[in-house]
């Protein structure tokens, strides 16, 4: 199976807007080839009018670009990439597609753009889980007491106490 094309997922989403090339074009200010060229992946589509194609076929950019899977050709490029960084800008640019979702969220917290109060709640232990399942339930100023306890039993034995 093919993965679908940025022009046929933008097809998609202008029939499930119910809008003609015609309409998307006027609504754009462009002429309806260039929407028909946009969706038979004849040109590129510029990121200002990919934003306004987001918005008037009510998508969001990511759904857009995202494909559910990579071909063999991107898999490989991604495999050989050197570095984190360079793994996080082929993410940026093609997507992230479900089969490895897993590994973009480890790529994000290893380049520190997931804060570490932001773990996913499957990544705590019993004891972690049950800590946070009980601190959402007291009321915010008895939170703040149980963070201010927290604190300061880090800090004693920090110092070796």
């Amino acid at each position: 199976m093919d993965t679908p094309t940025l022009g046929s997922r933008l097809k998609q989403a202008r029939l499930r807007a119910g809008l003609t090339q015609k309409d998307a074009a006027d609504a754009l200010g462009v002429t309806y080839q260039a929407i028909s060229n946009y969706e038979r992946d004849k040109c590129r589509v510029q990121a200002g009018i990919l934003k306004q194609l987001c918005v008037l076929y009510h998508i969001s950019a990511t759904e857009l670009l995202q494909s559910s899977a990579w071909d063999a050709g991107k898999s490989g490029l991604f495999d050989s990439a050197a570095t984190d960084t360079e793994r996080m800008s082929l993410f940026d640019l093609w997507g992230v597609p479900e089969d490895r979702q897993a590994e973009y969220e480890q790529l994000r917290r290893r380049l520190g753009l997931v804060p570490e109060d932001r773990l996913l709640e499957s990544e705590l232990t019993g004891q972690e889980a049950e800590l946070l399942r009980l601190f959402r339930q007291i009321p915010e100023e008895s939170q703040t007491m149980v963070l201010d306890m927290i604190e300061a039993a880090a800090k004693v034995r920090g110092s070796g106490k």
